[in-house]
């Protein structure tokens, strides 16, 4: 493996070459995360690319303090994140294992729940009634910890005078449907904090939405009775994550595109074009494709006289005999709609209709 200090020097020529400009923009704007394309890093250094897969905590650290020896303006804590991980790294949740601890990896799944965002002191600094002297206790679990003692001698009655905080948020995360035909998707816990835990993040975070995780496998103590088992949960401490889904006001429209959308509107025969647009390789269904056309545009919703409102979307059932192109027209119109998802009932099993109560300690402290 590189030493520390090579490592160090490597990471500072790379952030140099590369990040530099990005570095002084971030400083200028005040946010506090760079993001790094892995595949670049993988070009300037495989074996450094190959520790930060192998050893992210230590090697994070490193390129945290090779952003330290960089002469920048006045600027906050800057945060590296990784994104683009190789195809390797991409694993399945029901298939992290103890051999996966403390690695990078990428992970793709549907948020289940989702806490709020709420802070969380990371660092406590207590000071001592007879010496003055200041003492900082790093917080990791969910109950304050103060110092054992201090150099002068006494061991208790240390007053806590200031308290460092980042804001911190779980998910709960399932495998994708399409990906668990016949079986139980696997689920796991997600932590982010800092940058990731902001209101856009958040929006693209919450419940429904298809998500893609870069982060550590770690593990997660589990007490019973108010004492450590010897087993173990695991659960992804975030680097980066980013939406599978486009929104729909994350669509670029080009001046190109404007001007075919305008000469489309005002095509007499949009109508009968849109819907033969659908799944032309199935023929036939024409009312199907124009309903499914409706519900995809949706209408304008109606507020009647005494109050009542009357919604422009509507919902559509399809039933016909097996083989007929039911599911690839929803396939193919799933694929078109951002943020469409295409769920069977294939991969719902008995356990999965099972509603159940549990304590969700990371979530929300449980009932």
């Amino acid at each position: 493996m590189v030493s520390i200090m090579d490592v160090k020097a490597r990471f500072e020529e790379f952030l140099k070459s590369n990040y530099y400009n990005d570095l002084l923009q971030l400083c200028k704007e005040g946010k506090t995360s760079l993001v790094i394309d892995f595949s670049l890093l993988d070009r300037f250094d495989p074996m450094v690319a190959d520790q930060l897969l192998e050893e992210p905590e230590k090697t994070l650290g490193e390129f945290q303090d090779a952003i330290n020896n960089i002469d920048l303006p006045e600027y906050a804590e800057i945060t590296v994140r990784v994104r683009n991980l190789p195809e390797r790294r991409n694993i399945r949740i029901r298939n992290l294992r103890a051999k996966h601890l403390d690695k990078f990896f990428c992970i793709d799944g549907i948020v289940k729940s989702a806490s709020e965002v709420k802070p969380q002191v990371y660092l406590a600094v207590y000071k001592c009634p007879d010496c003055g002297s200041l003492i900082e206790v790093e917080q990791t679990g969910k109950i304050m910890r103060a110092p054992n003692f201090c150099e002068c001698g006494r061991r208790s009655g240390f007053q806590l005078v200031e308290k460092k905080m980042v804001d911190v948020r779980w998910l709960r995360v399932n495998e994708p449907f399409e990906i668990t035909t016949g079986e139980r998707p696997g689920e796991i816990a997600v932590f982010l904090k800092g940058d990731l835990t902001t209101p856009e993040i958040q929006r693209k975070t919450d419940p429904g939405n298809r998500i893609k995780i870069i982060g550590i496998a770690k593990e997660l103590p589990i007490r019973i009775s108010g004492r450590e088992s010897t087993k173990r949960d695991i659960y992804i401490n975030t680097n980066y994550v980013e939406p599978s889904d486009i929104e729909y006001e994350e669509l670029e429209i080009t001046e190109e595109d404007e001007k075919k959308i305008k000469e489309l509107a005002e095509d007499p025969k949009i109508f009968e074009k849109l819907s033969s647009s659908i799944a032309p390789t199935i023929y036939g269904f024409e009312e199907i494709k124009e309903a499914i056309v409706m519900q995809m545009f949706g209408g304008v919703p109606h507020k009647m006289p005494d109050g009542t409102r009357v919604r422009g979307n509507i919902h559509i059932l399809i039933t016909g005999d097996p083989g007929t192109g039911k599911s690839q027209i929803l396939k193919l119109v799933s694929d078109v709609i951002p943020r469409g998802k295409y769920v069977s009932g294939k991969g719902v099993t008995g356990a999965g209709l099972t509603a159940s109560v549990r304590k969700e300690e990371e979530l929300s402290g449980g009932p």
